[in-house]
């Protein structure tokens, strides 16, 4: 049974560094896929199905896209928005 979760970041979230952590757990057996405006990361999970994946994200608005794959070609998709801002809110 294919899932994935995603424990950080947070939808809707708001970061003030260029670079965010994705991690969560998905079936250990599937590849990962994390997209965002800047750059796409290939990884696969340890072998309790945790992950944490380093990835760069744009000024304003990114959307991060999350993938996990199974073998047999299933896909779990998550969406997140997440905001780069060096501004003091």
């Amino acid at each position: 049974n294919l899932y994935l979760s995603i424990e950080k970041p947070d939808n809707e979230a708001l970061s003030d560094k260029r670079t965010v952590i994705v991690s969560g757990k998905t079936n250990p057996e599937n590849t990962l896929t994390a997209s965002t405006n800047q750059e796409d990361i290939v990884t696969t999970p340890s072998k309790d199905g945790s992950f944490s994946i380093s990835i760069t994200i744009d000024t304003g608005v990114n959307k991060l896209v999350t993938r996990a794959i199974s073998p047999s070609g299933e896909v779990k998709i998550d969406t997140r928005v997440i905001t780069f801002s060096q501004e003091d809110f």
